[in-house]
């Protein structure tokens, strides 16, 4: 999916709330829900499994942020 059409069309809310890569991963599996073809269409299970991985790498990814800012406070202060 062409990462830039999908930024432009969105509400800037959600933008505030997830990165490109998260929303683009999202998309994409809205993309593979609508296959008329219904054998090349995810199952419930697999949505719900791709959706908790996407949720557990934007939580993980703040994690992250947030170690690497208290670290920088940290060395800033000492």
């Amino acid at each position: 999916m062409d990462q830039n059409c999908l930024i432009d069309v969105l509400d800037p809310q959600v933008t505030k709330y997830a990165g490109k890569e998260e929303i683009t991963a999202v998309a994409n599996l809205a993309k593979r829900c609508l296959n008329l073809n219904g054998k090349r269409r995810p199952t419930m299970k697999e949505v719900v499994f791709e959706l908790e991985a996407i949720q557990l790498s934007v939580k993980a990814s703040n994690h992250v942020h947030q170690n690497l800012a208290e670290v920088a406070y940290i060395q800033m202060y000492s």
